[in-house]
């Protein structure tokens, strides 16, 4: 079914943006072919020449869910299905974007992801400013400093999106860690999913750039869509696979153990569950081992307190790791109502 997008005027931005029209537009037509040319082509690859050709090259006109100041929000929902989807999902779940001073730490520390309204820092101008000004593109530490103040909506509307779809949280420690590490897992994998549909060269031109988490990878039999050869359930398993990987990561298993227990569950015909363990194995591991479990640490029993109140019973996921059905029936629950 074709989603209806509301019209730009009814996007819940709580405060008057000045809009996201400041990039010079590619004269020609295929501006995103053009793009991944000329980045492919560069040699430079360092972040002021990938905002400028950013800033370069752009969509003719801001898409209307558009947030004012997000940088280069217009390239990516016009790039992506999945982009789009999630932005109009969380507008229809009522939720709403605050511009506000906001760093990726304060982010990755803070309860924000429980909040309905996401924070964000509206830096388009300036990031922009200070990598393609003759004199201030030199200071690379401010377009860095800039950087860091960046926040990934896709990543953050979709747990906002996802706390409406799953149950109730539990409220015993260890279950609610597996709760927490589940959704992240499935927020992850939506990153993925993200990078996927990005053209190659444009998937480590955005996250060069800090609107993206996921890189993608090089071999493309990594990071395949369906075709005609490759259905649409195999690669749904595929995602199902980076899932299951992405959890048992993040519940501390070795890599080891993540990559046997997945290749276990997933391989067949194809490897799927060795690409799979092989880039979930990639996240960062400052998250995995530090930030994340920190986190945990800090806040699960107001997190597990505030995702409350819907009817039925908690998430209760089993304990053992190869016995994962919950998590396969709830993942399936989550990439059909995101389209994938």
């Amino acid at each position: 079914m074709t989603m209806k997008y509301p019209s730009a005027s009814t996007i819940p931005i709580i405060w008057p943006g000045m809009g996201d029209q400041l990039c010079k537009i590619d004269s020609k037509s295929n501006w995103a072919d053009s793009l991944a040319k000329k980045w492919k082509r560069s040699k430079k690859h360092t972040l002021d020449e990938a905002i400028r050709l950013l800033a370069q090259h752009a969509p003719s006109q801001p898409h209307p869910l558009t947030v004012p100041g997000q940088p280069f929000d217009s390239h990516l929902l016009a790039l992506s299905p999945l982009y789009r989807k999630s932005r109009a999902l969380l507008i229809q779940n009522k939720g709403a974007y605050h511009p506000s001073l906001n760093t990726s730490p304060r982010t990755l520390s803070s309860l924000a992801l429980l909040e309905p309204v996401i924070e964000y820092s509206p830096v388009a101008h300036e990031y922009i400013w200070a990598a393609t000004d003759p004199i201030q593109r030199k200071k690379l530490d401010h377009v860095f400093q800039i950087r860091g103040m960046i926040s990934n909506l896709f990543h953050e509307q979709n747990h906002r999106i996802l706390w409406k779809l799953l149950p109730n949280a539990p409220t015993e420690r260890k279950r609610v860690r597996r709760y927490l590490n589940f959704a992240e897992s499935l927020v992850v994998t939506l990153d993925m999913a993200l990078s996927n549909q990005l053209n190659p060269p444009l998937r480590s031109l955005f996250h060069l750039c800090g609107i993206t988490y996921d890189r993608g990878l090089d071999d493309h039999s990594k990071s395949w869509l369906p075709t005609k050869k490759n259905s649409k359930r195999l690669y749904r398993n595929y995602l199902q696979a980076c899932a299951y990987a992405t959890y048992l990561h993040l519940e501390l298993y070795s890599a080891h153990e993540v990559l046997r227990a997945t290749q276990a569950r997933f391989n067949g015909e194809l490897p799927i569950g060795t690409w799979a363990a092989e880039r979930s194995l990639l996240l960062d591991a400052e998250f995995v081992k530090k930030t994340n479990p920190f986190w945990q640490f800090k806040n699960w029993k107001e997190a597990s307190a505030r995702l409350q109140g819907k009817p039925g019973d908690s998430l209760e996921l089993s304990d053992d790791p190869m016995n994962p059905l919950l998590n396969y029936l709830w993942a399936e629950k989550w990439f059909e109502q995101m389209g994938l």
